[in-house]
């Protein structure tokens, strides 16, 4: 499937094996954003079989890499800074975000 960027917004993560026990939660917390005016870029860094585990109609890009946790996580941010996205959010792939982090975290919506 090709990516096509449809928002100024980019979620980011990179995902690992050790990670996988909470993809659920992941996925379950990225689909139920009140926000949904988002793109999700993820590095894989091994994951067999990454779209099966995916549980989500959000646009998204999956990267395969391999690298340490500093390498994947710069090369991720850089990765977003090509593609020109004016909003990047990262979120760690084992976490559960709170059901509003999209909506708050645009500076617009900030007043800045």
């Amino acid at each position: 499937m090709k990516f096509k960027k449809k928002s100024q917004t980019i979620v980011a993560t990179v995902f690992h094996k050790k990670a996988l026990k909470n993809i659920k939660n992941f996925f379950e917390s990225l689909n139920t954003q009140k926000d949904k005016n988002f793109d999700l870029l993820v590095f894989n860094d091994g994951v067999s079989n990454i779209e099966k585990k995916f549980n989500t109609k959000i646009n998204h890009k999956i990267i395969n890499c391999h690298g340490s946790i500093n390498e994947n996580r710069i090369n991720l941010i850089n990765h977003c800074k090509k593609m020109n996205y004016k909003y990047l959010i990262f979120i760690d792939s084992d976490d559960y975000m709170d059901l509003s982090l999209i909506h708050i975290s645009e500076p617009t919506r900030l007043g800045m």
